[in-house]
């Protein structure tokens, strides 16, 4: 049967995508920690906390959404947002832990 036929609880793809794109948007919270822990740069305290909250943000969501897509028509990409979502979690504890204060 055709993604398009199916119906709406069946189809799964989309989150997979979401899980692909909630990745994306975790390491680019990991790019802004890299940014404001590594470089001389000094932003505002509202901009230090409103990117890295891109961080739990694209993590979780792409986890929940990851997970929920593994057995559907979205599995690929399902498993490019987890690969994402690890990839984030083992940047940022190591950028935490390793970078000299």
């Amino acid at each position: 049967m055709h993604p398009v036929e199916q119906p709406a609880a069946t189809y799964r793809g989309g989150w997979g995508v979401a899980a692909t794109a909630l990745g994306v948007i975790g390491l680019l919270g990991f790019a802004w920690l890299w940014v404001i822990t590594a470089t001389p740069l000094d932003p505002p305290e509202w901009a230090r906390i409103a990117g890295v909250w891109l961080i739990p943000l694209g993590v979780i969501g792409a986890a929940i959404l990851g997970f929920l897509s593994l057995r559907g028509s979205g599995r690929t990409w399902a498993i490019v947002g987890l690969v994402l979502a690890a990839l984030t979690v083992a940047g940022a504890v190591m950028l935490i832990t390793l970078w000299p204060a």
